[in-house]
């Protein structure tokens, strides 16, 4: 079954109402020097970090950068591996391979307990929810490999595809959408997926994708993030991606929200 699936594509374009050429040229004229790329990076990896649980702050990060408190710690060990996967991202093309690296590299502390798992898709049944309340069934361990080989494979042709700006964002947020879906490993799912969305945009849309603020706009808007991924389904069995258009619509908003710093 094919997964980035053009199915909700007409939908999307009817509903999403931005010039998105108009707030990416803005992203050009802020003219973010090339240094600029480690505080983006490092942004992206706070908020994608918060969004699964963690306290470290913008303030604890850059404090942690400019005077190295917090060295060391679990807490802001976890943000630096993250940020590490983005800076390998941005200089490798989007593979299935290259991904497997940025799992290793961003989970080197989440899964410091669990060695093994690191880049290795899961062979164990997971759940996403609280302790007494599952949200959302995943797939079985032994469909994960057919599912993320497909997805993968269909993400690498698409990257090698002429687009339009629209199609770019549409395909960028499904393959963020299906990827949480699979979740195809023991952890770290979220934090791969969010990169894995904007590592799509800037094989297409080039370095400029990066210092789009989406990590920043789904934490600020968490519930909304959550309500959009579980209106497509709550069973991998029974997802219906026709329903994808309201999340799929957040990275416009994200890519608006961030040229304006209005969150």
């Amino acid at each position: 079954m094919k997964l980035l699936t053009p199915i909700a594509l007409d939908d999307y374009k009817r509903k999403q109402k931005f010039t998105l050429i108009k707030y990416l040229n803005k992203l050009d004229k802020l003219k973010y020097a090339h240094q600029s790329f480690e505080l983006f990076s490092g942004e992206s990896s706070v908020y994608s970090s918060q969004i699964e649980g963690s306290t470290v702050t913008e303030t604890d990060y850059i404090r942690y950068k400019e005077h190295g408190v917090g060295k060391g710690t679990d807490r802001i060990n976890e943000v630096q591996d993250l940020e590490n996967a983005y800076k390998f991202a941005k200089q490798n093309n989007l593979t299935k391979k290259n991904l497997l690296k940025v799992h290793k590299i961003s989970s080197a502390t989440i899964l410091k307990n669990n060695p093994d798992e690191r880049g290795k898709l899961r062979t164990q049944n997971v759940r996403v929810g609280s302790l007494h309340r599952t949200v959302y069934f995943c797939p079985a361990p032994e469909v994960v490999k057919d599912e993320f080989e497909v997805l993968m494979k269909e993400a690498e042709e698409l990257a090698k595809k002429e687009l339009t700006i629209n199609e770019t964002f549409y395909y960028a947020s499904l393959l963020h959408l299906a990827y949480v879906k699979i979740h195809p490993f023991v952890d770290g799912n979220g934090r791969t997926a969010r990169l894995l969305e904007k590592w799509f945009l800037a094989q297409h849309l080039g370095a400029k994708a990066w210092f789009i603020r989406s990590e920043k706009y789904y934490k600020f808007r968490l519930q909304k993030y959550y309500d959009n991924l579980l209106i497509v389904g709550k069973n991998y069995n029974e997802l219906d991606y026709e329903n994808a258009v309201p999340f799929l619509l957040m990275l416009p908003w994200a890519l608006k929200a961030g040229v304006e710093d209005k969150y």
